[in-house]
C-alpha cells in the first residue's frame, strides 16, 4: 500500500478506481478492509487518505465483494483466497469486511472518523 505512490486526488477528474486497485482487490477479492487500514497506517499524507474516503463514496459498488469474480481467479498451487484472507487476519493487520452487506454511508463515516482523529493526535 505504501509503494503506491500518489494516488488520484480531488484536483483530478472522476477516474475509475485504479489509483485504489490493491485496496480493490482486498475487498472485493479476499473480503479484508485495506481501507481501513490505509487510513490508519499508510505513510500517506492526510489529504491522500481523504482523497481515497471521496473515491470510495462515490464508487463503493466497484468494492462490492462478488462471487463470480472469485471464481475467476487463480491462485498459485496450495493456495487458496480464503487460506489467504485467513493469514492476513491472523497477522492482525486486517479486519474481516463484508463489502456484500456494508452499509455504505456509516462505513464512510467511520473512516472519515478515524481520519479525523489521527489528523487531530499529530
Amino acid at each position: 500500500m505504501e509503494a503506491a505512490g500518489p494516488r488520484v486526488t480531488k484536483d483530478q477528474p472522476i477516474l475509475d478506481m485504479d489509483a485504489f486497485s490493491d485496496l480493490i482487490f482486498l475487498a472485493q477479492y479476499l473480503r479484508l478492509d485495506g481501507f481501513k487500514v490505509f487510513v490508519e497506517r499508510a505513510k500517506a499524507t492526510d489529504s491522500e487518505k481523504d482523497d481515497a474516503i471521496l473515491q470510495l463514496r462515490r464508487h463503493f459498488p466497484l468494492v462490492k465483494f462478488r462471487e463470480v469474480f472469485v471464481k475467476n481467479v487463480q491462485c498459485s498451487p496450495g493456495y487458496d483466497l480464503d487460506s489467504i484472507r485467513s493469514h492476513l487476519i491472523e497477522e492482525g493487520i486486517f479486519s474481516a469486511f463484508d463489502t456484500g452487506t456494508a452499509d455504505r454511508y456509516p462505513y464512510i463515516h467511520s473512516l472519515k472518523s478515524i481520519l479525523e482523529a489521527a489528523t487531530k493526535a499529530n
